[in-house]
Parts: C-alpha cells; structure tokens; sequence
C-alpha cells in the first residue's frame, strides 16, 4: 500500500505542471497581439509647395467678339511642403512633419494666376458674363490687377502686392494666355485666420475670388 501511494503523487502533480508551462506561451500571444498595439493617425492631406485654389470661367464679349475663358489660381511657397491635415474630433489640424502645429502663414506667398482662352471645350458650370471697357481680349487679360484681403475676427485688413511678373509670353506678344506671378507680404498671419485673393479688371472691378484655405 505504501508503494501504490508513493506512486500516486506524481499524477496529482501533472495538471498543475501543464497550467505553469502554459502561461509563458499566454503572455507572450497577448504581446504580440496587434490590436494591443496603437495605430498612428494618418494625415488626411499632405501639401506640396504648390497649393492649387481653383477656377472660375467667364464669357468675355466686346465689340463682337467672343471668347470664353478661365482663371487659374495656386499659392506658392516652400514652408507649405510637408504640411499635413489631421482630424482632430470635430475639427480639423495643420501639422508640420515634425507634428508641431502649424500657427502662421509664411510672411510672403505667391500667388500664380494663369488667365487663358478655352475656345471650343464646354464648361461645367455656366461661365460668368463679362463685357469690358477694352478694346480686345489680349488687353483685356493683360491688364488685370490684384489685392488680398485678410480677415482676423470681425476686422479686415487689405493686402497689395509687392510685385507683379508676367511669366509666359512677353506682353508685347498678342496671346490668348497670360501668367502672372503676383507677390504678398502678409506679416505675421495666424493659421486661423481667413485669406481672400481677388482678381480685379483694369477698372478696379472685382472678377474673381479665391480663398487661401488650408485645412
């Protein structure tokens, strides 16, 4: 009888040895779980250093003639390359690549405006009717004059251009295209606030608009 019992210690041993070497193997399946490992947020836009704005088409008629056209707009600068929107709850976040936050526009932007004769090629949206003062197309977007306004609360500050180049062909050169490159010195600009590009006639009259939106 002695013999039968030291004999059977051995088995009462065995389920408590199989639960002992069978947590390692559990600790380490829930390590390697990949949903106990947290995802990074990827950003919802990365900016290039060219930001387009968008496109408004018109109908330009004068004396007979005819011709239908848009205008192009893009902001410029190095500083927006990189740039990246997260979404953060309910809004919306400009990061650099770094992930600091984005509190400033650069203190100069440039704006690219293309102004060009679209004959023949059918618009999305019913162009906007435009009879000028000039005595031809070719004057007409030759001539064309810029400002910015920017708005900061309720109050609205109004920004010239420091410089204006014609790019493209020289304005002795009759074309139905022009390019400019229109230059701002916006100072020191929160993120948060608003930007408005306007594209005037020789006359002062406003012809186009394009919002500087971010994010």
């Amino acid at each position: 009888m002695k013999l039968l019992s030291r004999g059977a210690k051995p088995s009462t041993l065995l389920p408590t040895f199989f639960l002992l070497s069978s947590l390692p193997c559990l600790a380490g399946s829930n390590a390697a779980d990949p949903a106990s490992v947290p995802i990074a947020p990827r950003p919802l836009h990365v900016y290039r250093s060219l930001i387009p704005l968008g496109s408004e088409v018109f109908a330009y008629s004068h004396n007979g003639e005819h011709e239908t056209f848009y205008i192009m707009a893009s902001a410029n600068n190095r500083e927006f390359d990189g740039q990246e929107i997260y979404a953060d709850g309910t809004k919306r976040v400009l990061k650099l690549a770094n992930g600091n936050l984005v509190e400033r526009y650069p203190r100069e932007v440039h704006l690219r405006i293309s102004v060009s004769e679209r004959g023949g090629y059918a618009p999305l949206d019913p162009p906007t009717p435009i009879d000028s003062h000039d005595s031809s197309f070719v004057e007409f977007i030759s001539s064309l004059k810029f400002e910015m306004r920017i708005f900061h609360a309720l109050k609205a500050r109004l920004v010239r251009p420091t410089k204006v180049t014609h790019i493209g062909m020289p304005l002795d050169v009759p074309s139905n295209e022009r390019i400019y490159d229109v230059a701002f010195d916006l100072g020191e600009v929160p993120i948060s606030d608003r930007i408005v590009v306007h594209v005037l006639t020789a006359e002062g009259d406003r012809l186009a608009k394009f919002n500087v939106d971010l994010y």
